[in-house]
């Protein structure tokens, strides 16, 4: 008796399993997987002009190392190959101008006799530019003029 309870107990095991195999549906399979935010960011590298990608590599060295605490949230080269900040929102107005005279007093000492500008974003969807900064190559003389 126990042997006939125990063949029909393991013949309902293996039935039940058959059912749950067969109703399981598979996920269909997606399309080409879209190109992850990294691989934009390589593709829109490989289009700035050498000398923007150079200033451009700086800045993300210094936003990774938080030489300027954890101010700039990103960097970007906007579609006029424009370089950008991204500031966290954290960061008042009134702190802009310090930490933007800070920035370029460092930029001038990498990239002496270039003229640069920096367009300055707050951090928001979308972004938001809150004011532009220029250094003079010539004199070394950077300005933040809020937008």
């Amino acid at each position: 008796m126990r042997n006939v309870i125990a063949t029909i107990l393991r013949f309902l095991f293996l039935a039940s399993l058959a059912f749950f195999a067969a109703c399981h549906k598979s996920e269909p399979v997606a399309a080409a997987a879209t190109p992850s935010i990294q691989q934009q960011r390589m593709e829109q590298a490989a289009e700035v002009p050498p000398a923007t990608q150079k200033v451009w590599t700086y800045l993300n060295r210094l936003r990774q190392e938080d030489a300027f605490s954890p101010a700039i949230a990103r960097t970007l080269v906007n579609d006029q190959n424009q370089l950008g900040l991204v500031l966290y929102s954290k960061v008042t107005p009134a702190q802009i101008p310090e930490l933007i005279h800070k920035l370029m007093t460092e930029m001038a000492q990498e990239f002496p006799h270039r003229d640069l500008t920096l367009v300055i974003y707050g951090e928001s969807s979308p972004l938001h530019q809150v004011g532009t900064a220029h250094l003079d190559g010539q004199t070394g003389a950077a300005s933040y003029t809020p937008r």
